[in-house]
């Protein structure tokens, strides 16, 4: 068999694949979808812990990763990709048998950018785009579908996970449902400004998901009150457990403890951007 036709059964094999998997995953998540959500939630405690990456590195891999995905899919929601991405590597970190260091990163982190295209886009990135475009031709195409398939079976084939980002939107419509008003769109828009940034850390990765993204909209929602003088009391201070925060902690089914320690860790992590929301949060 030449190179042509070996190239075209592993198109075919992928193709199969992920539609077998979309397939199966809209059977399993379509009905329990808000149980998966809540209930559900990835281990990644420690997820570096056995390899010789330092937590720069894994933050310089998830800025480059949503740089890839904002320049190539600049006019649409890339948020989906982004988080599908950002886990598939730090899942497979964890439950890799393998130690991995800094130099590896790179080549992890184009893969998983490949793997989150496939599933998650009506236009996936083919593999001459990563090599070429991406890549640079750092790695040749062989090595890329190699370490495709290492990632598929570390996963044991289950790429088709609820993410941050499912588990804020679905958090968001709980609180909002499909509003559209000013309000609404403003904390939906910070809300994932800082999801995004909140990928970078490695502690906050390691949280519960459904704390963070309950926290991230909590911040959201108390940044857009301070920005338009909402909920102060007598004295002009903000009040931090306002009617909105409280219904969103119920609505998460969390409690408020949970909530003040992430905010904490949240209101630490210094993300060095210039944007004015996270001047004012961070």
């Amino acid at each position: 068999m030449d190179t042509q036709e070996q190239d075209q059964d592993y198109e075919f094999e992928l193709e199969y694949y992920f539609e077998q998997e979309q397939t199966e995953a809209h059977v399993q998540f379509a009905p329990n979808f808000q149980q998966e959500l809540f209930h559900n939630q990835i281990d990644l405690n420690d997820f570096l812990i056995n390899h010789s990456i330092s937590q720069q590195r894994r933050a310089l891999m998830v800025k480059w990763i949503i740089y890839v995905f904002d320049t190539i899919y600049e006019n649409q929601n890339n948020d989906v990709l982004i988080s599908r991405a950002i886990h598939l590597m730090d899942i497979f970190l964890k439950r890799t048998q393998v130690s991995y260091s800094d130099k590896d990163v790179h080549l992890i982190g184009a893969t998983c950018i490949y793997m989150a295209s496939k599933i998650k886009n009506d236009c996936p990135l083919d593999m001459e785009t990563i090599q070429v475009t991406i890549c640079h031709e750092k790695f040749t195409i062989d090595e890329i579908k190699e370490f495709y398939f290492i990632i598929l079976k570390t996963l044991d084939y289950n790429t088709e996970f609820p993410t941050c980002y499912d588990y804020l939107q679905n958090l968001s419509y709980a609180m909002y449902g499909s509003s559209q008003n000013y309000q609404t769109l403003q904390v939906q828009e910070t809300a994932l400004k800082i999801l995004k940034l909140s990928f970078r850390s490695y502690q906050l990765m390691q949280q519960n998901w459904l704390i963070l993204v309950t926290t991230v909209l909590g911040i959201a929602i108390i940044d857009f009150e301070q920005v338009n003088g909402y909920y102060r009391d007598l004295q002009g201070q903000n009040n931090f457990l306002n009617d909105q925060i409280i219904r969103l902690i119920e609505t998460a089914n969390i409690n408020v403890a949970e909530f003040k320690n992430c905010y904490e860790i949240l209101s630490q992590f210094n993300c060095r951007c210039s944007e004015i929301h996270c001047s004012r949060l961070f």
